[in-house]
């Protein structure tokens, strides 16, 4: 396949990759928009922000103009497919854990009423596998696209929210869900089963 083809790949990953996010947005929109209890989003917005411009950006600046090819890596093109595969997995395994949050999932850090603890599907796996999901999108994309910029740069601000939203979202859900939380906690890693 052409660099053309893994352009084209690449910008069908992030088209599938908003559809998911976009039918999930619009259907809390729809049911849930104004139920919070209690949000926690100081941070949160400018972080989310800066996250999407600038890793997001990187992506589509490599996709759509030759200002980044300097930073080509070249890398085989079994590399590129297996990338490929990961983003797809990745895809796939959002959409699981957004069916399987369902009403309970919301785009920032909130407990409604009636917020149910979530440890069935992949949260039986792990805590945080949203986060685990959409890191595979953009690590997949980053060796899809074989380039040093978009592999390396683009995801550092998306795990720099990561590191500072898994913390408050598990103490929102320790004062929120109590012993029941640590103990979901003491059986499940953070982002990867049996590793962290």
């Amino acid at each position: 396949m052409g660099e053309i083809g893994w352009r084209i790949t690449c910008a069908a990953i992030i088209v599938i990759f908003r559809v998911v996010r976009r039918r999930y947005r619009a259907r809390w929109r729809s049911t849930h928009a104004d139920a919070a209890v209690r949000r926690i989003d100081t941070k949160e917005k400018v972080l989310l922000g800066l996250t999407t411009l600038i890793g997001m950006g990187l992506c589509l600046l490599w996709l759509v103009t030759p200002w980044l090819d300097r930073a080509a890596l070249g890398l085989p093109a079994a590399a590129r497919v297996a990338g490929a595969v990961i983003s797809a997995g990745g895809i796939l395994l959002l959409a699981w854990v957004h069916r399987t949050l369902g009403d309970n999932w919301s785009p920032s850090l909130e407990v409604r009423r009636g917020h149910e603890l979530v440890d069935r599907g992949p949260y039986a796996l792990v805590r945080h596998p949203m986060y685990t999901a959409i890191g595979a999108v953009i690590l997949g994309y980053g060796l899809t696209s074989s380039n040093a910029i978009v592999l390396f740069v683009s995801p550092i601000p998306f795990f720099t929210l990561v590191a500072v939203r898994m913390v408050t979202e598990e103490r929102l859900l320790l004062e929120q869900f109590g012993e029941t939380y640590r103990a979901y906690m003491r059986r499940t890693k953070r982002l990867v089963p049996f590793v962290v």
